[in-house]
């Protein structure tokens, strides 16, 4: 048993000093707990400081998702997909297939908020960026699905996650907003 210098049992241990019987101490935000029971210790951490409504986020996500599957499935064109990921003759793919994206999500932005017009900005910058890096990573390694590369789908997925990590973020952001 631990005594505090006030004479009361020590119950929890922060990072900021410790916290007794007699003694009440207001948690700091970033103040992580380890606390002793009969049953053994337990590590607590502090809520989020930042908080985002869970509702706008879910509804930013599946406006967003839903602007994916859309710009980078049903409105892209074969002379899009592969043409964006050849050594020559890449570029107007891939700026056609990316301006697909920033005109569907910025018609979905200007329709629900429209103050977040430059979110559309920020993802054609990105998925330029992103389609461009696996475009030249194809394209100089041959991965390709008519040549059965084995690393083919592995490109795709981790193309698509990137694309869905960004809407991500673009979300809370502007769930938080």
């Amino acid at each position: 048993m631990v005594h505090s210098a006030s004479g009361g049992v020590i119950k929890r241990v922060t990072l900021t000093g410790l916290v007794g019987d007699q003694e009440e101490v207001a948690l700091k935000p970033r103040e992580f707990i380890l606390s002793f029971t009969a049953e053994g210790f337990r590590l607590s951490f502090p809520p989020m400081s930042a908080s985002v409504p869970l509702g706008a986020l879910i509804g930013w996500m599946v406006l967003l998702t839903v602007k994916h599957v859309i710009a980078d499935f049903v409105l892209q064109t074969s002379w899009m997909a592969i043409g964006k990921d050849q050594k020559t003759g890449w570029f107007l793919p891939l700026l056609a297939h990316c301006g697909v994206h920033f005109a569907v999500i910025l018609a979905v932005i200007l329709a629900v908020a429209p103050r977040f017009w430059f979110v559309a900005v920020i993802d054609f910058v990105i998925h330029i960026t992103v389609d461009f890096c696996k475009g030249r990573i194809s394209s100089h390694l041959g991965v390709t699905q008519e040549n059965h590369h084995p690393w083919f789908w592995t490109l795709i997925g981790v193309d698509q996650a990137l694309h869905h990590l960004t809407d991500f973020g673009l979300s809370i952001f502007m769930a938080a907003n």
